[in-house]
């Protein structure tokens, strides 16, 4: 493992725990000022704004998500759920001008649901690419695609970021 490879790897690692915290305003700061972050439905898609997408954020959009999940009673969010982020199969494809990186995705979230029969376990599953600036704290996010395994399903709505 190279000394780029491993910063990347504990970059992608950090961010899934400041998720897995509930740190959310931490993370929309890992992005830079042009930054955005999207899911497409088509996995072929090659660009934003090209089609359909469960979710696709600027950095604006994505300070607002982060203020809305900090705070109490948000009503996707409430009672608000646990989850557990597993990263894994990081390899860069690209190291100039910018770091770009492949790796899978798994997040369990948990819900209890209040005055229901049965709490909420879900399972999502991607494969995620980001682009990597460098900055002199480390690593900035310029973007960064989750592509769903399950991209072309009717979903439920994804309250949390992935």
């Amino acid at each position: 493992m190279t000394d780029l490879h491993r910063a990347v790897t504990d970059f992608l690692c950090r961010e899934a725990e400041l998720l897995d915290d509930r740190r959310f305003a931490a993370w929309a700061e890992l992005f830079t000022d042009d930054g955005y972050y999207w899911a497409p439905v088509d996995p072929a898609q090659a660009a934003p704004g090209d089609g359909l997408a469960h979710f696709q954020d600027d950095r604006a959009l994505l300070r607002v998500r982060a203020d809305r999940l900090e705070q109490q009673g948000v009503i996707p969010q409430t009672p608000p759920s646990r989850t557990n982020r597993i990263v894994g199969n990081v390899r860069i494809l690209a190291e100039a001008p910018e770091i770009v990186v492949r790796s899978a995705l798994h997040v369990v979230e948990y819900r209890v649901r209040r005055g229901e029969l049965a709490d909420d376990e879900r399972l999502h599953a991607a494969t995620v690419r980001h682009c990597l600036a460098k900055s002199p704290d480390g690593f900035r996010i310029r973007w960064k695609r989750v592509d769903l395994v399950n991209a072309g399903a009717a979903l439920r709505v994804i309250s949390i970021p992935l």
